[in-house]
């Protein structure tokens, strides 16, 4: 880990910009080492004979100094007879200068005279020569670490290492200077640390084809030398160059090898890359053969024997093994254990091949293998791989790392390393247009594989690199120090680079924006909105899972958080220097608003469809909406190429990127309008209820009680579907194995046929009890009368589970649920009647308010009134005009007028000129005893974020601690150490595990599903069951388990397109005031929100809102104490956080 002298920390940078007027100029204290004045600039001195990568550093930093300065120098590669100050740049054992000062011991060189890996030192000596008074001596280990200390002073003078690639201004200063400092590092914590360009079709390469090198029509060495800058500038070493079709293969063009070694940046390639060699572009099969080792080995040695013999005079590290072609499975393998023989077999060709052409062991040549996709399967199987192989672990293209190093492996001499995304073209759904992924994700997967031992190669996948710049370097500065970012600063990143690059008095708004745009996006990235599953998006954008209808409106919540994320980026770009504009709209404004623009299509899109079937007239707003978002991202992507740096970037940026014209999330939005009479009234909805009010001439007269029904109420259809029994009752199911069936309608279904009585029609909510086994995330297809099939995929576990709402008319009906997996067991199906216009119950506890939904239904305007029943019945809106848009009148109560009542009636009269409706309302509103800071049962349910704890207790050094910026709700609680531990005994949880509490008040009690959701994640060790424990007040803690889900399946796609995995258990509890625990027994989870459901949680992309009470008992401290006294006698101390 870095280690650098704090006197470098003290540094003084003594400066006047050309604004400043004279007199403020200060003398510098005796010893300040002057780079530059009015009067004087320091010489630069390269002896001539070190590396190339030393003399190029040297010129990006004379570049870098005019930049700052305005001033024009020159490098010397001579020592001058007489001067005040120079720079001298040299590595040790390269330069003759660096060396002489070594020998003399005219500084410490304990840094770098052991020829530590890319370690440098930058420092003031007294006297260095005769005749030179002072020099900044800039002394590295090695060509790249004297490299890296060079743009450590660029960084120093106020040069972002964005100043090309995002046209980050330099700071103008008249004068720089040093104090005497002395600063070293040691070598990094990552050894070799890049990106790999993919992807690059859409963006990058259109770009260099058409704007930056159009005489080679490619990325070439022009475009090369500029991403090899920046990866010096970010003190990164290696790249897997652009490998598709579209672009030349690196090592065919003989300029990219030279300007490869002009930066001293290491070449590897992509895991289906071996030996540098590309598949794709370079083999040709009907003129070389199959690309099938088992059949054309010869052939395929021939090709890669010519690319090591063309690449062996660069510094390359070599992938090694076999797949396919691109990024396709390994021919001729007919099972993994054929492919573990077939790829030992290829790896031992390929080593014979690296040391007929390089000279030196062939242990001593840098190797990675990757076990991508199916090369996984074949190195479980018994893969012998050489020890001296790097193991190159990938994530599972989501940002969570799939399999880490074990006890073995992190012994290998080779070591392991990682390959992780932050852009993706695949299932679920490709993600290449913007960057969302959130540092502190990325924090948690990197630490977590540097603690085990995967510290030789990080590459990270930066598609095409624009639009994701802050977050790869957030990458690599972590891989060059691990400890740089920490639990408790990692969401300071954002201050820290936006002070940087666009100005220090505009950081916190910034950092601000960013963090909002990542939180929003963890709840779900922006081109995954269309909620369609496809590996390039070909599919037809479905309905948003953010309901209209529920939760006060999670739609509207998101398009107004997005719509004030764009306002507010939009404001602040037009108030900034018109220096910064460039790089702000690169950085910060296209993401932030450009996703926002996605979301408002999407989202407004879907209110014009939903809106258009109920009659509203707002269905024509919200279809205008829709379209004006969509044309704002083209606007928007054009200014990016067409004004932004004048021009610079034309080309590199497209609002549809992606395979065969891109992805259908990005195109014209599908919107629907209503079809209206000139005068059609007003119509009302409410909270709760996915359909429009009956007018009070409307309502029925006979509800029917619940419509239950069993096992032996339903007619089977299909060879494979049977009714079984076991210790929890019958139940119908397919049985395990027998098969699945993913395409709507299925040959096995069960039907239930009932009668709606006359009068009774109206909204009916569905719900099932079942069990669904499985980590493929068993599901049904469901079938109401002639209503669309709806596919049902809730999650794993057992209980009832809430389906949807289904309007059904007086008369015979039939339900079909089709069996789409094999393994689930439907135990009971319910119809649960309407309760007619009721708003949900109101909660002096939780104080929310509800809305309801005045539109109109024809063409002209109409007014209406609305009055309450009561007095303690408040409305935000009394009275207006409907025309064009819907207006929302949100409903509270005012519990210090209302009465003390448990189940308080009241209800709200809406009328207009031709109808008049009527919507209810049920308040509770009696004393109770509420601890502070605690949770109450509202509407049937208890839901809190897990970051709200009341108290926490650790265990010896583990314990819960808060992770800003991870997770759905903007913080999770996650478990230090990050890896090393696990309890395997529920039996131990107690003494040896940490915990949350939550202080929860039940109403209802009775059985309940608890819900936990935490952030998604692979299990720290192969095989271990991801789960946690929970406990109710001194009852003994219980095991609820998580399902990540097997790489491609459905439950691990909704898994990462959703941001979250869900542990659900049945517990019970009785009413009254309790203490819930969440023990910690595994590192790997991250607890980001928890719901109790009684039976009233309606179903939510997000779950449901927190139920914090706002107000709270002083009795009820009585229960805090017997609590307190309970945790000190569980084990003898007090320890409560």
């Amino acid at each position: 880990m870095l280690n650098n002298t704090a006197s470098f920390l003290s540094i003084m940078l003594l400066f006047v910009s050309s604004g400043f007027p004279s007199d403020s100029l200060q003398i510098p204290p005796e010893g300040n080492f002057t780079l530059f004045s009015d009067s004087d600039t320091a010489e630069i001195i390269v002896d001539s004979e070190d590396s190339k990568v030393v003399h190029t550093a040297g010129e990006c930093f004379i570049k870098d100094l005019k930049a700052v300065s305005g001033r024009e120098v020159d490098i010397r590669s001579s020592m001058p007879e007489m001067a005040e100050n120079v720079v001298l740049i040299g590595s040790a054992g390269k330069s003759s200068f660096i060396d002489q000062l070594i020998s003399e011991e005219k500084f410490d060189s304990s840094a770098i005279d052991q020829q530590q890996w890319e370690s440098f030192v930058l420092t003031v000596v007294q006297e260095p020569f005769e005749g030179v008074s002072k020099a900044l001596v800039i002394a590295g280990s090695d060509p790249r670490g004297t490299a890296f200390g060079v743009f450590e002073l660029s960084q120093m003078m106020g040069v972002s290492p964005w100043i090309w690639w995002a046209d980050v201004p330099a700071e103008q200063r008249n004068e720089f200077q040093l104090s005497d400092i002395f600063y070293k590092t040691d070598k990094p914590d990552v050894k070799y640390r890049g990106i790999f360009i993919n992807d690059e079709g859409w963006g990058l390469h259109t770009w260099a084809a058409n704007t930056f090198e159009p005489e080679y029509g490619h990325i070439g060495p022009k475009t090369y030398s500029k991403v090899f800058e920046l990866l010096l500038r970010l003190k990164a070493n290696h790249i897997w160059p652009a490998m598709h079709d579209c672009s030349v293969p690196f090592y065919q063009n003989m300029e990219n090898k030279a300007v490869a070694d002009k930066y001293g940046i290491v070449i590897g390639s992509s895991h289906c890359e071996p030996l540098l060699y590309n598949n794709f572009a370079e083999w040709d099969t009907s003129v070389d053969g199959p690309w099938d080792y088992t059949q054309n080995s010869e052939r395929i040695k021939e090709v890669l024997d010519q690319r090591v013999q063309t690449a062996s005079s660069n510094e390359n590290i070599y992938t090694v093994g076999i797949r396919g072609m691109h990024d396709s499975g390994m021919s001729g393998a007919d099972s993994p254990e054929d492919g573990a023989r077939i790829l030992e077999q290829v790896i031992d060709d390929e080593r014979e091949i690296l040391s007929r052409h390089i000279d030196k062991p062939v242990n001593e040549i840098p190797q990675v293998f990757v076990p991508y996709k199916e090369v996984l399967d074949y190195y479980d199987a018994g893969l012998d791989l050489p020890e001296d192989i790097t193991i190159m672990w990938a994530e599972d293209n989501f940002g969570y790392i799939k399999r880490f190093s074990d006890s073995a492996e992190q012994q290998r001499s080779g070591g392991g390393g990682v390959y992780y995304h932050l852009s993706y073209l695949g299932v679920p759904h490709p993600y290449i247009w913007l960057c969302s992924t959130s540092p502190s994700l990325v924090w948690r997967e990197m630490n977590r594989a540097w603690q085990m031992n995967m510290r030789d190669v990080w590459i990270v996948n930066v598609g095409d690199l624009k639009r994701r710049e802050w977050q790869m370097e957030f990458f690599l500065q972590t891989a060059w120090d691990i400890d740089k970012w920490n639990r408790d600063n990692v969401s300071d990143y954002f201050d820290e680079v936006a002070a940087r690059d666009i100005g220090q008095e505009y950081a916190d708004q910034i950092a601000d924006i960013m963090r909002r745009y990542t939180v929003l996006a963890n709840q779900r990235k922006p081109e995954l909105m269309g909620f369609a599953n496809h590996w390039w998006g070909m599919n037809e954008p479905e309905d948003p899972a953010f309901t209209l209808f529920a939760h006060s409106d999670r739609a509207a919540q998101r398009i107004e958080n997005y719509k004030a994320l764009r306002q507010d980026s939009q404001q602040l770009y037009d108030n900034l220097p018109e220096a910064a504009k460039d790089a702000f709209f690169q950085l910060v404004h296209y993401p932030a608003a450009a996703a926002a623009s996605m979301n408002e299509k999407l989202l407004y899109s879907y209110k014009s469809r939903e809106y258009a079937s109920q009659g509203r007239a707002s269905a024509d707003y919200y279809a205008a909406e829709a379209e004006s978002a969509f044309e704002r991202i083209k606007e928007y992507t054009r200014i990016y190429n067409e004004e932004i740096a004048g021009g610079k970037w034309n080309n590199v940026t497209s609002w549809h990127p992606g395979w065969q014209g891109g992805s259908k999330v990005f195109f014209s939005p599908h919107t629907a309008s209503a079809d209206l009479p000139q005068d059609g009234g007003i119509g009302v909805a409410i909270e709760g209820s996915s359909t429009q009010l009956d007018s009070e001439s409307d309502y029925p007269e006979n509800v029917p009680s619940i419509l239950s029904f069993g096992c032996s109420d339903a007619e089977l259809f299909g060879e494979d579907i049977e009714i079984g029994s076991d210790s929890a009752g019958s139940y119908i199911s397919v049985p395990e194995g027998r098969g699945r069936d993913l395409s709507f309608p299925t040959e096995n279904r069960a039907d239930f046929s009932f009668e709606i009585p006359a009068g009774s029609d109206g909204i009916y909510e569905l719900c099932a009890v079942v069990e669904h086994p499985n980590d493929n995330g068993d599901s049904w297809f469901i079938k109401m009368a002639d209503k669309p099939h709806i596919l049902w995929n809730d999650n794993v576990g057992s209980g009832k589970y809430r389906i949807t709402d289904f309007e059904l008319a007086e008369g015979q009906h039939t339900l079909s649920f089709y069996a789409r997996e094999d393994g689930a067991k439907l135990r009971r199906v319910m119809l649960f009647p309407p309760s007619f216009n009721y708003l949900p119950e109101f909660n002096f506890c939780t104080d929310k308010q509800h809305f309801i939904d005045i539109f109109n239904k024809g063409q002209n305007p109409v007014s209406w009134q609305a009055s309450a029943s009561s007095s303690w019945i408040n409305l935000s809106k009394s009275s207006g005009t409907v025309s064009k848009k819907d207006q929302r009148i949100w409903v509270s109560i005012d519990y210090g007028k209302a009465p003390k009542n448990e189940d308080l009636r009241g209800s709200i009269e809406i009328t207009s000129a031709v109808k008049a409706y009527t919507v209810n309302i049920s308040a509770f509103n009696k004393d109770s005893a509420v601890v502070e800071n605690s949770f109450v049962e509202d509407s049937g349910f208890i839901a809190f974020n897990a970051e709200n704890y009341s108290a926490k207790r650790p265990r010896g050094s583990r314990s819960w601690e808060v992770l800003e910026g991870l997770g759905r709700t903007g913080a999770s609680m996650v478990l230090e150490p990050l890896t090393g531990w696990y309890v395997e005994n529920v039996g131990n949880v107690r003494k040896s595990s940490p915990y949350l509490e939550y202080d929860i008040k039940v109403s209802s009690g009775g059985a309940a599903l608890i819900n936990v959701y935490a952030v998604p994640s692979f299990s720290l060790e192969k095989g271990k069951e991801l789960r946690c424990a929970v406990s109710i007040d001194d009852k003994k803690p219980f095991w609820v388990e998580f399902e990540m889900g097997k790489d491609g399946s459905m439950l691990w796609q909704e898994n990462v397109a959703s941001g979250a995995i869900k542990a659900s258990e049945i517990l019970d509890i009785d009413p009254g005031l309790h203490k819930l625990r969440i023990w910690g027994t595994d590192p790997s989870i991250n607890i980001d929100k928890i719901e109790i459901d009684f039976g009233g949680l309606t179903p939510s992309y997000l779950g449901a809102e927190q139920t914090e009470a706002e107000e709270f008992s002083i009795a009820s401290e009585m229960f805090n104490f017997l609590q307190f006294a309970e945790s000190w006698l569980e084990d003898g101390r007090v320890e409560i956080m």
